[in-house]
Parts: structure tokens; C-alpha cells; sequence
């Protein structure tokens, strides 16, 4: 049997990761989102924005690799140069189109 002692319990990280960006590209023709839940590198953020999310945030994985942030910002310029986005937000929702 399982107990919490604040009697409720949650998930987050990579486990929700796939569920996350599902309800981004379901959500984001509709409203502004952002993309949270499960991003442990540059692919999880990119993830999100091309699924619609205009922003992304980075929870758990900061406490887990603190230059994960540098990670991502060297990430998402290579890949912004190879696949010739021109700006971030270039990127929000194409892969929905």
C-alpha cells in the first residue's frame, strides 16, 4: 500500500514527456502554450516547439544537469542552422502544418 503524506501524489519527467507534447499539438491551434513535462535535452525542447508550443520550461532536469541550459541554447542554434529557422519562433507548429 502506498501513502503519501500530503495525500495526494503526482508524475513528471521523461514518463510524460510523449503526453506532453500530445496535448500541446492538440491544444496549441487554440491557445498559447507551453511546453513543460520531461525535457532532458535540446530534443524534448525542440519537441515542443514544433508541436506548437510557443515557450518550453525545464524543471526537473536543471537539478539533474544544471548546464543543461547552455545544452539546449548550443542545441537549438545547430539545429535552427541545418533545418533553416531563422528565428525560434519560426519553429512553433511546424510540424503540424
Amino acid at each position: 500500500r502506498l501513502e503519501f503524506t500530503s495525500g495526494r501524489a503526482g508524475m513528471s519527467g521523461p514518463g510524460i514527456h510523449s503526453l506532453a507534447v500530445k496535448a500541446v499539438l492538440d491544444v496549441s491551434p487554440i491557445m498559447s502554450t507551453i511546453g513543460i513535462g520531461g525535457i532532458t535535452g535540446v530534443d524534448g525542447a525542440i519537441e515542443f516547439m514544433l508541436a506548437g508550443a510557443q515557450a518550453f520550461a525545464v524543471g526537473t532536469e536543471a537539478m539533474v544537469d544544471p548546464s543543461i541550459f547552455t545544452k539546449i541554447h548550443r542545441g537549438f542554434s545547430w539545429y535552427m542552422d541545418e533545418y533553416g529557422y531563422v528565428r525560434a519562433s519560426d519553429m512553433v507548429g511546424d510540424i503540424a502544418k
